[in-house]
Protein backbone atom coordinates (compact mmCIF):
# COMPACT_ATOMS: atom_id res chain seq x y z
CA UNK A 1 0.00 0.00 0.00
CA UNK A 2 1.35 3.41 -1.02
CA UNK A 3 0.56 6.29 1.33
CA UNK A 4 0.80 10.04 0.95
CA UNK A 5 0.53 12.32 3.95
CA UNK A 6 -1.38 15.58 3.75
CA UNK A 7 -2.89 18.12 6.10
CA UNK A 8 -5.95 20.33 5.78
CA UNK A 9 -4.95 23.87 4.86
CA UNK A 10 -7.38 25.14 7.50
CA UNK A 11 -5.62 23.18 10.25
CA UNK A 12 -2.29 24.69 9.15
CA UNK A 13 -3.20 28.32 8.46
CA UNK A 14 -1.11 29.49 11.39
CA UNK A 15 2.23 27.72 10.87
CA UNK A 16 3.86 30.92 9.54
CA UNK A 17 3.78 34.67 10.02
CA UNK A 18 0.94 36.76 8.61
CA UNK A 19 1.25 37.85 5.00
CA UNK A 20 -0.41 41.26 5.25
CA UNK A 21 -1.03 44.02 7.79
CA UNK A 22 -4.60 44.31 6.55
CA UNK A 23 -7.43 41.80 6.88
CA UNK A 24 -7.83 39.04 5.91
CA UNK A 25 -4.10 38.52 5.34
CA UNK A 26 -3.32 39.65 8.87
CA UNK A 27 -4.97 36.50 10.22
CA UNK A 28 -2.75 33.79 8.71
CA UNK A 29 0.36 33.09 6.64
CA UNK A 30 0.51 33.09 2.85
CA UNK A 31 -0.41 29.83 1.13
CA UNK A 32 3.09 29.44 -0.33
CA UNK A 33 4.68 29.92 3.10
CA UNK A 34 2.29 27.45 4.71
CA UNK A 35 3.02 24.75 2.13
CA UNK A 36 6.79 25.31 2.26
CA UNK A 37 6.83 24.86 6.02
CA UNK A 38 4.59 21.78 5.89
CA UNK A 39 6.72 20.08 3.22
CA UNK A 40 9.78 20.83 5.35
CA UNK A 41 8.05 19.05 8.25
CA UNK A 42 7.61 15.97 6.04
CA UNK A 43 4.13 16.31 4.55
CA UNK A 44 3.65 15.45 0.88
CA UNK A 45 1.19 18.29 0.40
CA UNK A 46 -2.10 19.78 1.56
CA UNK A 47 -5.81 19.32 1.20
CA UNK A 48 -6.95 22.71 -0.06
CA UNK A 49 -10.10 24.79 0.03
CA UNK A 50 -10.40 28.18 -1.69
CA UNK A 51 -8.59 30.60 0.63
CA UNK A 52 -7.45 34.19 0.38
CA UNK A 53 -4.15 34.54 -1.46
CA UNK A 54 -4.26 31.14 -3.19
CA UNK A 55 -2.47 31.16 -6.56
CA UNK A 56 -3.07 27.69 -7.96
CA UNK A 57 -0.35 27.93 -10.59
CA UNK A 58 2.33 28.41 -7.95
CA UNK A 59 1.40 25.57 -5.60
CA UNK A 60 -0.67 23.03 -7.56
CA UNK A 61 2.03 20.34 -7.34
CA UNK A 62 1.66 20.35 -3.54
CA UNK A 63 -2.16 20.22 -3.52
CA UNK A 64 -3.13 16.57 -3.06
CA UNK A 65 -6.90 17.12 -2.92
CA UNK A 66 -9.36 19.94 -2.54
CA UNK A 67 -12.83 20.68 -1.30
CA UNK A 68 -15.14 23.51 -2.26
CA UNK A 69 -15.47 26.53 0.05
CA UNK A 70 -17.05 25.70 3.38
CA UNK A 71 -19.44 28.66 3.60
CA UNK A 72 -18.13 31.51 1.48
CA UNK A 73 -19.83 34.91 1.72
CA UNK A 74 -19.56 38.07 -0.39
CA UNK A 75 -18.31 40.54 2.21
CA UNK A 76 -17.26 41.35 5.75
CA UNK A 77 -20.62 43.00 6.37
CA UNK A 78 -22.42 39.84 5.27
CA UNK A 79 -20.49 37.95 7.94
CA UNK A 80 -21.41 40.50 10.60
CA UNK A 81 -25.07 40.15 9.61
CA UNK A 82 -24.80 36.32 9.63
CA UNK A 83 -26.18 36.16 6.10
CA UNK A 84 -26.43 32.72 4.49
CA UNK A 85 -23.25 31.54 2.77
CA UNK A 86 -22.64 29.03 -0.03
CA UNK A 87 -23.59 26.11 2.23
CA UNK A 88 -27.00 27.63 2.86
CA UNK A 89 -26.32 28.22 6.56
CA UNK A 90 -25.72 31.36 8.61
CA UNK A 91 -22.25 32.80 8.15
CA UNK A 92 -19.79 33.91 10.80
CA UNK A 93 -16.67 36.05 10.80
CA UNK A 94 -14.38 33.06 10.23
CA UNK A 95 -16.15 32.33 6.93
CA UNK A 96 -14.94 35.68 5.60
CA UNK A 97 -11.51 35.36 7.25
CA UNK A 98 -10.75 32.05 5.49
CA UNK A 99 -12.32 32.28 2.02
CA UNK A 100 -12.78 35.02 -0.60
CA UNK A 101 -16.22 35.86 -2.08
CA UNK A 102 -18.12 33.04 -3.81
CA UNK A 103 -17.26 34.12 -7.37
CA UNK A 104 -13.54 34.05 -6.56
CA UNK A 105 -13.97 30.66 -4.88
CA UNK A 106 -15.66 29.33 -8.03
CA UNK A 107 -12.66 30.47 -10.09
CA UNK A 108 -10.21 28.76 -7.73
CA UNK A 109 -12.24 25.54 -7.84
CA UNK A 110 -12.21 25.68 -11.65
CA UNK A 111 -8.44 26.27 -11.71
CA UNK A 112 -7.74 23.34 -9.39
CA UNK A 113 -10.03 21.08 -11.42
CA UNK A 114 -8.40 22.20 -14.66
CA UNK A 115 -4.94 21.05 -13.54
CA UNK A 116 -6.28 17.64 -12.53
CA UNK A 117 -6.43 17.91 -8.74
CA UNK A 118 -8.90 15.46 -7.20
CA UNK A 119 -11.98 17.12 -5.70
CA UNK A 120 -13.79 15.78 -2.65
CA UNK A 121 -17.57 15.98 -2.96
CA UNK A 122 -20.22 15.78 -0.26
CA UNK A 123 -23.25 14.69 -2.30
CA UNK A 124 -23.81 11.49 -4.24
CA UNK A 125 -23.87 12.11 -7.97
CA UNK A 126 -21.72 15.25 -7.82
CA UNK A 127 -18.39 13.49 -8.43
CA UNK A 128 -16.42 10.25 -8.19
CA UNK A 129 -14.83 10.94 -4.79
CA UNK A 130 -17.40 11.41 -2.01
CA UNK A 131 -16.99 11.83 1.73
CA UNK A 132 -19.08 9.43 3.80
CA UNK A 133 -21.09 11.48 6.30
CA UNK A 134 -24.43 11.60 8.04
CA UNK A 135 -25.86 14.18 5.63
CA UNK A 136 -25.90 11.62 2.81
CA UNK A 137 -28.82 9.94 4.61
CA UNK A 138 -27.35 6.58 3.65
CA UNK A 139 -26.14 3.70 5.76
CA UNK A 140 -22.75 2.09 5.11
CA UNK A 141 -24.46 -0.82 3.34
CA UNK A 142 -26.41 1.65 1.15
CA UNK A 143 -23.13 3.30 0.14
CA UNK A 144 -21.59 -0.09 -0.66
CA UNK A 145 -24.42 -0.75 -3.14
CA UNK A 146 -23.70 2.58 -4.86
CA UNK A 147 -19.97 1.78 -5.00
CA UNK A 148 -20.60 -1.67 -6.46
CA UNK A 149 -22.81 -0.22 -9.20
CA UNK A 150 -20.37 2.44 -10.40
CA UNK A 151 -16.97 4.11 -10.05
CA UNK A 152 -17.55 5.81 -6.72
CA UNK A 153 -14.56 6.10 -4.37
CA UNK A 154 -14.80 7.19 -0.73
CA UNK A 155 -13.30 9.57 1.77
CA UNK A 156 -13.47 8.26 5.33
CA UNK A 157 -13.42 10.93 8.04
CA UNK A 158 -12.66 9.12 11.29
CA UNK A 159 -14.96 11.52 13.08
CA UNK A 160 -18.03 10.56 11.04
CA UNK A 161 -18.58 6.85 11.85
CA UNK A 162 -18.93 7.93 15.48
CA UNK A 163 -22.03 9.94 14.50
CA UNK A 164 -23.79 6.94 12.98
CA UNK A 165 -23.74 4.39 15.74
CA UNK A 166 -25.47 5.74 18.85
CA UNK A 167 -28.50 3.46 18.54
CA UNK A 168 -26.54 0.33 17.66
CA UNK A 169 -24.14 1.03 20.51
CA UNK A 170 -27.01 1.39 22.96
CA UNK A 171 -28.39 -1.97 21.87
CA UNK A 172 -25.00 -3.65 22.22
CA UNK A 173 -24.49 -2.15 25.66
CA UNK A 174 -27.96 -3.34 26.70
CA UNK A 175 -27.05 -6.91 25.76
CA UNK A 176 -23.92 -7.03 27.88
CA UNK A 177 -20.99 -5.30 26.17
CA UNK A 178 -19.50 -2.23 27.85
CA UNK A 179 -20.31 1.12 26.28
CA UNK A 180 -16.78 1.73 25.02
CA UNK A 181 -16.40 -1.76 23.54
CA UNK A 182 -19.78 -1.62 21.85
CA UNK A 183 -19.14 1.81 20.33
CA UNK A 184 -15.74 0.80 18.98
CA UNK A 185 -17.11 -2.45 17.56
CA UNK A 186 -19.87 -0.60 15.70
CA UNK A 187 -17.46 2.00 14.30
CA UNK A 188 -15.13 -0.76 13.14
CA UNK A 189 -18.01 -2.58 11.43
CA UNK A 190 -18.80 0.57 9.43
CA UNK A 191 -15.16 0.96 8.39
CA UNK A 192 -14.82 -2.72 7.44
CA UNK A 193 -17.91 -2.42 5.25
CA UNK A 194 -16.51 0.59 3.37
CA UNK A 195 -12.81 -0.40 3.24
CA UNK A 196 -12.67 -1.71 -0.37
CA UNK A 197 -13.61 1.75 -1.70
CA UNK A 198 -11.69 4.09 0.62
CA UNK A 199 -8.98 6.17 -1.07
CA UNK A 200 -8.69 9.02 1.46
CA UNK A 201 -8.79 9.06 5.27
CA UNK A 202 -9.33 12.27 7.23
CA UNK A 203 -7.55 11.69 10.53
CA UNK A 204 -9.73 13.87 12.73
CA UNK A 205 -10.25 13.49 16.50
CA UNK A 206 -13.69 12.74 17.87
CA UNK A 207 -15.83 15.12 19.89
CA UNK A 208 -14.35 13.91 23.18
CA UNK A 209 -10.72 13.92 21.99
CA UNK A 210 -8.11 16.59 21.32
CA UNK A 211 -5.39 16.85 18.66
CA UNK A 212 -2.80 16.66 21.43
CA UNK A 213 -4.38 13.45 22.73
CA UNK A 214 -3.96 11.72 19.38
CA UNK A 215 -0.50 13.18 18.74
CA UNK A 216 0.73 12.30 22.22
CA UNK A 217 -0.64 8.75 22.43
CA UNK A 218 -1.80 7.67 18.98
CA UNK A 219 -2.18 3.96 19.75
CA UNK A 220 -4.02 4.71 22.98
CA UNK A 221 -6.60 7.02 21.37
CA UNK A 222 -9.93 6.13 19.77
CA UNK A 223 -8.85 7.95 16.61
CA UNK A 224 -5.63 5.94 16.47
CA UNK A 225 -7.45 2.64 16.95
CA UNK A 226 -9.93 3.51 14.20
CA UNK A 227 -7.11 4.52 11.85
CA UNK A 228 -5.25 1.28 12.60
CA UNK A 229 -8.37 -0.77 11.89
CA UNK A 230 -9.05 1.14 8.65
CA UNK A 231 -5.50 0.63 7.39
CA UNK A 232 -5.63 -3.09 8.16
CA UNK A 233 -8.95 -3.51 6.39
CA UNK A 234 -7.86 -1.50 3.34
CA UNK A 235 -4.62 -3.49 3.11
CA UNK A 236 -6.61 -6.74 3.25
CA UNK A 237 -8.97 -5.54 0.52
CA UNK A 238 -6.26 -4.22 -1.83
CA UNK A 239 -2.54 -4.38 -0.95
CA UNK A 240 -1.75 -2.13 -3.94
CA UNK A 241 -4.07 0.69 -2.87
CA UNK A 242 -2.80 4.28 -3.16
CA UNK A 243 -4.06 6.01 -0.03
CA UNK A 244 -3.98 9.61 1.19
CA UNK A 245 -4.02 10.34 4.92
CA UNK A 246 -5.06 13.90 5.77
CA UNK A 247 -4.51 15.46 9.19
CA UNK A 248 -7.60 17.46 10.19
CA UNK A 249 -7.93 19.22 13.53
CA UNK A 250 -8.64 22.54 15.20
CA UNK A 251 -5.28 23.90 16.39
CA UNK A 252 -6.70 25.83 19.36
CA UNK A 253 -6.32 29.50 20.27
CA UNK A 254 -2.77 29.15 21.63
CA UNK A 255 -1.48 27.82 18.35
CA UNK A 256 -3.43 30.32 16.27
CA UNK A 257 -1.35 33.00 18.01
CA UNK A 258 1.95 31.07 18.00
CA UNK A 259 3.33 29.75 14.68
CA UNK A 260 6.03 27.68 16.43
CA UNK A 261 3.41 25.87 18.52
CA UNK A 262 1.29 25.37 15.40
CA UNK A 263 4.22 23.83 13.51
CA UNK A 264 5.04 21.59 16.47
CA UNK A 265 1.52 20.20 16.55
CA UNK A 266 1.55 19.62 12.77
CA UNK A 267 4.85 17.76 13.12
CA UNK A 268 3.66 15.66 16.07
CA UNK A 269 0.43 14.81 14.25
CA UNK A 270 2.38 13.59 11.22
CA UNK A 271 4.60 11.43 13.43
CA UNK A 272 1.50 9.95 15.08
CA UNK A 273 -0.04 9.03 11.70
CA UNK A 274 3.22 7.41 10.58
CA UNK A 275 3.42 5.44 13.82
CA UNK A 276 -0.06 4.00 13.18
CA UNK A 277 0.94 3.10 9.61
CA UNK A 278 4.05 1.30 10.89
CA UNK A 279 1.89 -0.61 13.36
CA UNK A 280 -0.53 -1.60 10.59
CA UNK A 281 2.32 -2.78 8.36
CA UNK A 282 4.09 -4.64 11.16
Amino acid sequence: MTIKYGISIVSALHVGWRWSLRPPGCFFASVETIIQKLVKLGYDGVQMIPVWGLEVGKVHNQILLFEGPWNAIPSFLAALRHEFGTLGVESHLQDWIVSPPPDECDLLVWEMSRVGIWQIHHDLGSGNLVEFHKGLNKSASDIVEVCQDGKLRLVLDLRHPRWFSDRQSALRAHYGATAVESRMATWQEIITCLAPWIDVIHVQPGDDETPDGFAGDPLGSETGQLLLHALQQIEAADPDRELVLVAEYHPGVRRILNPWASRRLASDYLKAMKLIVEEAEG
